[in-house]
C-alpha cells in the first residue's frame, strides 16, 4: 500500500509541476493526460502482465490507435516500448538489490525466457543483466 501511495503522490508532483510549466515537457507531458497517466499507474503497479495496446487502450477507455497515438505523442515513445522501459528498470533495480536468479527476475518483470529477458536487457543498458550485476554490486562494496 505504501509503494502505490508514494506513486501516486509522485504522479501529483509531477502534474503540478507540469502545470506550472511555461511548456511541454517530453515524456512527463504523458502524466498531465488523466487518460495516459491511468495506464501509466497501472503499468507501474504491475510491469510484468501481459500488455498490448489494445488493453492498454481499454485502461484509457480509448479505441487502440486513438490511445497509441495519444500515448506516443505525450511519451515520444510507443506504449509497449514504455512497458519494456518499465520493465527493464525494475529488473535492474533487482539485479542490484537481491540475490534473486536470473531466470526469478525475467519471470517478476514478464518474461517467460531468460533468454528474452537478457536480449530485452542488453539493448536497454548495453550489457548483459549478470554483467550489470557484477558491475554494480562491486560499485556498491567499494
Amino acid at each position: 500500500i505504501i509503494d502505490r501511495l508514494s506513486e501516486i503522490i509522485f504522479i501529483q508532483v509531477i502534474r503540478a509541476t507540469l502545470a506550472s510549466a511555461s511548456k511541454p515537457i517530453p515524456f512527463l507531458s504523458a502524466f498531465t493526460d488523466p487518460r495516459v497517466s491511468r495506464v501509466l499507474s497501472e503499468i507501474h503497479s504491475d510491469p510484468a502482465a501481459e500488455w498490448s495496446v489494445e488493453s492498454l487502450g481499454r485502461i484509457a477507455n480509448m479505441s487502440r490507435s486513438a490511445f497509441s497515438n495519444r500515448f506516443t505523442e505525450l511519451a515520444n515513445m510507443t506504449p509497449l516500448q514504455y512497458v519494456i522501459f518499465v520493465r527493464m528498470q525494475k529488473a535492474a533495480r533487482l539485479l542490484v538489490d537481491s540475490n534473486d536468479s536470473l531466470p526469478a527476475i525475467a519471470e517478476s518483470v514478464g518474461y517467460k525466457s531468460e533468454a528474452a529477458f537478457s536480449l530485452a536487457f542488453k539493448r536497454q543498458f548495453d550489457v548483459r543483466p549478470g554483467e550489470y550485476r557484477r558491475k554494480h554490486k562491486a560499485a556498491a562494496a567499494a
